[in-house]
C-alpha cells in the first residue's frame, strides 16, 4: 500500500469514527408530545450554541412549528403551544443535561423515558425540572382587553 493509500485510508477510518461518535453522542434541542409520540429537533450537544455556559439547540419552537405546519396539514391552525413541549439543553459548568417541560411531562416516567433514548441522554447526568414557560395554561383574552 502506498504512502498515498495509507493517508487515505487512515483519513476514512478517522470518518467512520467521528459518525460513529456522533451517532451515539447526547443531543440538545426542543421537543413536543404530540398523539403520545415525540416530536423533536435536536443536534449534537458539541455541535450546540453555547450561551451563559448552556448549550443550545438551533430552533426555538414558534419558528420551527411553522416548519412543520406546512409538512403537517392537520397541524395548520393550531398554535404550537397547543402540545405538551419542552427543550433540553447541556450545561457545561455542571455537566449536566437539563430537560425543561410541563409538568405532566416532568412526572411522566414513560415520556421521560421517551425523551431520554430520542436525545440520547445518560439517565444518571440528567434532570427534569417543570417550567411554567412551558405549561398550556395560556388565559383567555378577554374582550375587554381590547376595548378602547
Amino acid at each position: 500500500m502506498s504512502a498515498v493509500q495509507q493517508i487515505e485510508a487512515a483519513h476514512a477510518r478517522n470518518l467512520a469514527v467521528q459518525r460513529s461518535r456522533m451517532a451515539s453522542m447526547s443531543e440538545v434541542g426542543i421537543f413536543w408530545l404530540i398523539d403520545d409520540k415525540l416530536v423533536a429537533d435536536s443536534i449534537p450537544w458539541r455541535q450546540a450554541d453555547i450561551h451563559g455556559g448552556f448549550h443550545n439547540g438551533k430552533n426555538d419552537h414558534a419558528a420551527l412549528w411553522t416548519t412543520l405546519q406546512r409538512l403537517r396539514p392537520q397541524w395548520k391552525g393550531v398554535e404550537y403551544t397547543a402540545y405538551p413541549r419542552g427543550r433540553v439543553l447541556f450545561h457545561s459548568t455542571e455537566e449536566v443535561f437539563l430537560v425543561y417541560s410541563s409538568q405532566a411531562i416532568v412526572n411522566s416516567p414513560g415520556v421521560k423515558a421517551m425523551i431520554l433514548a430520542e436525545f440520547k441522554l445518560p439517565s444518571a447526568a440528567t434532570k427534569f425540572a417543570a417550567d411554567y414557560h412551558y405549561e398550556n395554561v395560556i388565559p383567555p383574552m378577554l374582550d375587554e382587553d381590547f376595548d378602547a
